[in-house]
């Protein structure tokens, strides 16, 4: 991710495809900050591999106005949160839809 994002560094967003859950930690959970290592300075967003879910990092919570413990999960969707309610960078089945993009 990190390469591609250097070699389009005229890329308003980052997108992608193809990720797993057993890529992560035995929760599952993809966290923002994980994907912020490979792209700090703009949005990015990648859709798993069944099309199920969306891994995205804090810019592109933040554009997308999900970045708020008040913003609620849709219905038949999941937005992964911490103990403060803040999004943590995966959004499941309908919650993926908030970003709207097919890279």
């Amino acid at each position: 991710i990190k390469q591609y994002a250097e070699e389009h560094a005229d890329s308003e967003w980052i997108t992608g495809m193809g990720w797993q859950f057993h890529w992560f930690p035995p929760d599952g959970c993809c966290l923002a900050s994980a994907l912020e290592e490979a792209v700090k300075d703009r949005p990015c967003v990648l859709r798993s591999f069944d099309g199920h879910s969306m891994w995205a990092n804090r810019l592109a919570m933040e554009r997308a106005g999900v970045y708020s413990p008040s913003f609620p999960d849709p219905p038949s969707g999941t937005i992964d949160r911490n103990e403060q309610g803040y999004p943590v960078g995966c959004f499941r089945e309908k919650a993926s839809d908030i970003f709207r993009c097919d890279p």
